[in-house]
């Protein structure tokens, strides 16, 4: 059985993704040289996915399959961000004199997983040989 040629493929992909987020912003002046900057955020994503693959692979005659594959594979996952910003800012008297702390947290979560479900079937199995 030596040089298969000709191959047939027939895949579908569907995909889901939502997303949604917040952001938020509070500004707070202390006096006249004293504020502070707060902000923080929060994001949430929901992917999901599934992928059909059925192909066959045909030798010279083209009349039936030498090799056939079915597969579908799912993955499902869920993503998380949290994040909180803190800005503190202190004039001084001098003009254009001033100084900053900057201080923020963040978090990710990542969560999922997936499946794949795979038939291969070959003829003349007997006769071939896999490298692995």
């Amino acid at each position: 059985m030596s040089g298969i040629i000709n191959s047939e493929t027939r895949k579908m992909v569907d995909t889901k993704n939502d997303q949604h987020r917040v952001n938020l912003r509070y500004d707070l002046k202390l006096d006249s040289l004293n504020s502070i900057l707060l902000r923080g955020n929060v994001s949430r994503k929901n992917l999901w996915s599934e992928d059909q693959t059925n192909s066959k692979n045909f030798g010279n005659d083209l009349s039936s399959p030498v090799a056939e594959n079915v597969s579908r594979q799912v993955s499902d996952s869920e993503i998380n961000n949290y994040g909180a910003y803190l800005l503190y800012t202190k004039k001084f008297m001098k003009k254009g004199r001033s100084i900053s702390l900057n201080a923020e947290v963040k978090r990710e979560e990542n969560t999922g997983g997936g499946t794949l479900y795979s038939t291969l079937s070959r003829a003349n199995a007997a006769d071939t040989i896999t490298d692995q």
